[in-house]
């Protein structure tokens, strides 16, 4: 998750905390904030810095929002990456 600067450098319309606190209660796990420099990156940045996070992480799952309607998520889905998180 963004802190409280989001893409382009934009404030974000609720604080960190009070977004955290929403996902907790909606049943997140964890919430782990993306550092600013990365946050306030072009869409392709945020997410490459965001899913090399995750994999440090070794998480299992990824959950995301898209606003492109063409993008085939079926064949995303059988899509897996095999040791590309730089150590």
């Amino acid at each position: 998750m963004s802190g409280n600067w989001v893409q382009r450098g934009e404030p974000a319309i609720f604080d960190k905390w009070s977004r955290t606190r929403m996902a907790i209660k909606s049943g997140v796990d964890l919430v782990v904030e993306l550092p600013f420099q990365c946050a306030v990156q072009p869409a392709d940045l945020f997410a490459k810095y965001a899913v090399n996070i995750l994999g440090h992480l070794k998480c299992d799952y990824l959950s995301f929002g898209c606003e492109n309607y063409h993008i085939n998520f079926k064949e995303l889905g059988n899509f897996k990456i095999q040791d590309s998180i730089k150590k």
